[in-house]
């Protein structure tokens, strides 16, 4: 005898699936544009002389 009590499928309805892995997803993603934001100023940082004095108006007294 089939089973009294069967549970009716809805091909609309899908089950839900765990958000973890898009969320880690994200976080990885979201970690690798930090570091190469990082690593850019970095290497524009490199690129600017160190050479230059900083600038002190006239009459402004100075601490060493």
């Amino acid at each position: 005898m089939p089973p009294v009590h069967s549970t009716p499928t809805n091909p609309i309805v899908s089950p839900k699936e765990p958000a973890g892995p898009i969320i880690g997803i994200a976080i990885i993603v979201l970690l690798l544009i930090v570091g190469g934001f990082y690593f850019w100023g970095a290497k524009i940082n490199k690129q600017k002389p160190h050479n230059d004095l900083p600038y002190m108006p006239g009459g402004a007294p100075t601490t060493s």
